[in-house]
């Protein structure tokens, strides 16, 4: 990523040379400059500028976020999860839900059926969130710990979104991807599936339920190949 960075500012710097020689070709016979001139140049200089500027606000778009504390921690995924539509997480086990208000929430989505849950075994909590509506997904007969943590927000929308976590140095790294970030969206909306679905075989679903579901979970990246 730094490599191409670079490559896109020289590019920006060659274009800037390019443009001042041009400059410099016009000036009146007989002097060095002009206030034509210097307006020219200015002008010049003034888009490498905000070329550079653009490129620097891009870059940092596309960088995740990290989190030194578990509070800023809990205050993004609050503000993440109470986006409207439906919220699949994969966690290991919620031990970050560890607050009234933010329980709460979980609540609120699990009544409203917008509520998916996908963790490496069920406890009190978990169980309390089923009974009210959330659909919940094991995965400790896989023998694993995911290293990563997924949640989807807006689920079965085009405007479907990922943040992705994972620890960095002791921090809390948090990457956010939407629907037309190929390939890390399709990778975890891959692995969404594969899981839900690998949980209805074994609690015995049919297909046609798994492929139901299919469907609305992938209609995003679908209509978007299509």
């Amino acid at each position: 990523m730094g490599d191409f960075m670079f490559l896109r500012y020289f590019g920006h710097f060659g274009t800037f040379a390019s443009l001042i020689g041009l400059v410099i070709t016009i000036k009146p016979e007989g002097k060095l400059t002009s206030p034509g001139m210097v307006v020219l140049i200015c002008i010049c200089v003034l888009s490498l500028v905000l070329a550079i500027y653009e490129e620097i606000k891009l870059y940092r778009s596309k960088k995740g976020k990290v989190y030194s504390s578990k509070e800023n921690v809990r205050n993004y995924m609050y503000k993440w999860i109470s986006q409207e539509g439906v919220t699949f997480i994969f966690s290991r086990d919620l031990s970050w839900v560890s607050d009234e208000e933010m329980k709460n929430l979980f609540r609120n989505k699990a009544r409203n059926r917008e509520l998916k849950l996908c963790v490496a075994e069920s406890i009190p909590f978990v169980t309390e969130l089923a009974d009210l509506g959330a659909e919940i997904y094991t995965y400790k007969q896989l023998d694993y710990t995911l290293k990563t943590r997924f949640t989807f927000v807006k689920v079965g929308r085009i405007d479907c979104k990922v943040a992705i976590g994972r620890e960095v140095k002791g921090s809390h790294f948090i990457e956010e991807f939407k629907a037309t970030d190929e390939p890390v969206f399709s990778i975890a909306s891959d692995l969404m599936e594969v899981l839900s679905r690998g949980n209805r075989l074994v609690k015995g679903e049919s297909k046609d339920e798994s492929k139901t579901s299919n469907t609305e979970n992938r209609g995003t990246v679908s209509s978007r190949m299509g």
